[in-house]
């Protein structure tokens, strides 16, 4: 449930970034507003139309920490595909 709730968010967030034209996100921005630098701003809402597919490699241990990575694999006219992996470290022995 919650991790895929973070990779659910994570993808958001590079769809926005992607939208803003690589643009990180501050406080002062509007969060319903995006546009790239110069550009006008526009009204935006992302959502989750689909997951494809979720594969796991190996389960991931409970309580350890995991790095959630994320990229725009695909753009259309009014949508766009997101790809997120999460890694789990490799604990010493």
């Amino acid at each position: 449930g919650k991790l895929v709730e973070d990779m659910d968010a994570l993808a958001g967030d590079v769809a926005v970034r992607h939208m803003k034209g690589g643009h990180i996100p501050t406080n002062e921005d509007n969060n319903n507003t995006y546009a790239r630098p110069g550009s006008t701003p526009t009204s935006t809402t992302v959502v989750t139309a689909s997951v494809d597919r979720i594969a796991w490699v190996s389960r991931p241990d409970s309580g350890a920490d995991l790095r959630l990575e994320g990229q725009v694999s695909w753009v259309g006219k009014s949508s766009l595909e997101v790809v997120v992996a999460a890694h789990q470290r490799k604990m010493d022995a």
